[in-house]
Formats: C-alpha cells, sequence, structure tokens
C-alpha cells in the first residue's frame, strides 16, 4: 500500500530544495563495510547471539516434524 504514496526524492511535491540537498549530501552508508569474517567473528563473541540461534536451532526440528 506504501508504494501508492511513494515519491522518490526528486519528484516529491512537499520535499524543499534545502532537503533535497541535504538528502544528496548525506549519501553515505550509516554503518562501515566489515569483511565477512570480522563481522562473523563478532556475531560468534556476542552472547545475545547463541541466546537466540541454540533455542531456534533445538525448535527447528519439531516445527519441520509437525508441519
Amino acid at each position: 500500500l506504501w508504494w501508492l504514496f511513494y515519491h522518490s526524492p526528486q519528484q516529491h511535491p512537499n520535499l524543499s530544495q534545502q532537503e533535497l540537498d541535504l538528502i544528496r549530501e548525506d549519501n553515505e552508508p550509516v554503518l562501515p563495510k566489515l569483511p565477512f569474517f570480522t563481522s562473523l567473528a563478532s556475531l560468534c563473541q556476542n552472547k545475545k547471539f547463541y541466546g537466540i540461534a541454540i533455542p531456534a536451532f533445538l525448535a527447528e526440528p519439531a516445527w519441520a516434524v509437525f508441519s
């Protein structure tokens, strides 16, 4: 439904030239791009990851059997 109201910044009717310039100048990604293995290593050191991954891994066979 959102695509009915979506306008690109260049075509948006309520966007001023100042706002458009601000959008264009801030075109850098917010997060730095990390190599895959660096981000994977940091993920494996996170306790919250294991708090989600282990229960999901153990529950998945049950969902496969009952569905």
